[in-house]
């Protein structure tokens, strides 16, 4: 079950309940890497900026909640902590209502995306290995200098470090409006100390696969740093360009 952030970085909507990929990876080698190599274009492609198309009740609860948030960071992150999977459920101190909030899980979990722009994406290739190395800017500055190499079996962010390949997840939440068939993640979590209080936690993930009939591809990058109650350097990114015809 591939989870989408409710809140995105990119408007209102700028802090995230859902940060949460459940799955249950295989085994990954030739043929994962196989399946992925398939996916990944040599060169620039066309992509579409996704984000999640809420009314405009919804993101007014999310503007309450993300006030909240920042009001008492230290609070939020440890009630974020205490239900790392999925949704935190309804506390007062989210700053909205049981109902509000109901209304916020029920139009997040059915809201269907839409096209906010496109952009420039480049996958240079390292000579003949299945070795990749992405570009953009602007939008896309978080994929800059990423590298997907399924030679070695993992991805490489110049930020976020090594992020090691856990294989290919088969989605399972019939609910997501993005239709997924299968996607191939990279994941990786450095905590030092406690982040509640002094210390300090990372988390990146990479995922790559097929939408619908097969003629487009889904790539969506998350990733979260959280230190002393605070949530720092979210970025969230989905885009969906054409598959390589080979």
């Amino acid at each position: 079950m591939l989870r989408i952030p409710l809140f995105t970085r990119w408007s209102v909507l700028a802090l995230a309940l859902v940060f949460a990929l459940v799955f249950t990876p295989r085994a990954s080698g030739a043929a994962e890497a196989d399946r992925i190599a398939a996916l990944i274009p040599d060169g620039a492609v066309t992509a579409e900026v996704l984000t999640p198309d809420y009314s405009q009740r919804m993101q007014e609860i999310s503007r309450r909640l993300m006030n909240s948030a920042q009001a008492d960071p230290v609070w939020f992150q440890g009630w974020m902590a205490k239900h790392p999977r999925g949704p935190v459920p309804w506390h007062p101190n989210l700053g909205v209502t049981k109902p509000e909030y109901d209304l916020y899980l029920r139009e997040g979990n059915a809201a269907k995306f839409a096209v906010r722009t496109r952009v420039r994406l480049t996958f240079e290739r390292k000579g003949i290995a299945r070795c990749w190395t992405l570009h953009g800017w602007g939008l896309l500055t978080p994929l800059e200098g990423l590298t997907i190499d399924l030679d070695r079996g993992h991805a490489v962010s110049p930020h976020w470090g090594d992020l090691p390949f856990f294989g290919i997840a088969q989605p399972t939440d019939p609910g997501v409006q993005l239709p997924w068939n299968w996607y191939g993640v990279w994941k990786a979590t450095h905590v030092i100390g406690d982040p509640r209080r002094n210390g300090q936690s990372s988390t990146a993930g990479l995922h790559v696969g097929p939408l619908g009939d097969g003629r487009m591809v889904g790539l969506y990058w998350a990733t979260r740093r959280l230190n002393h109650g605070r949530q720092l350097a979210d970025e969230f990114l989905l885009l969906r360009f054409p598959a390589p015809r080979r």
